[in-house]
């Protein structure tokens, strides 16, 4: 099973040394280049920054690019860069993400 994911379970699985529950889970993990970003470039020093690029070099997760730059831009307007990009990304990728289900009842609109 393919699943897109947010920066934020990257980050605590990292921290709480249960990062390898998500390869035995999963497939592959699809994140964009803001969660790449915000978890490794800008995360020196802290044991996600390691996780997540050790991760990527191993290829079961992979950095995808959302392509609907215009609805990434709508939505940064409500939500952080990493979670537009998320979003925009699974639904073009056609994959489960955990944002996706935590705001279906809220009423939020995240899709234009």
């Amino acid at each position: 099973m393919r699943v897109a994911c947010n920066a934020s379970p990257l980050i605590w699985l990292s921290h709480t040394g249960h990062f390898s529950l998500l390869q035995a889970l999963f497939e592959v993990v699809l994140i964009p280049p803001e969660v790449r970003a915000e978890t490794v470039e800008r995360a020196m020093g802290y044991p996600n920054a390691e996780t997540v690029r050790a991760a990527c070099e191993a290829g079961w997760m992979v950095v995808v690019p959302p392509t609907d730059e215009a609805r990434v831009t709508f939505l940064q307007a409500q939500l952080h860069a990493g979670e537009a990009e998320v979003l925009v990304m699974a639904e073009e990728q056609g994959v489960d993400d955990e944002m996706r289900r935590r705001h279906a009842g809220t009423g939020m609109r995240l899709m234009g």
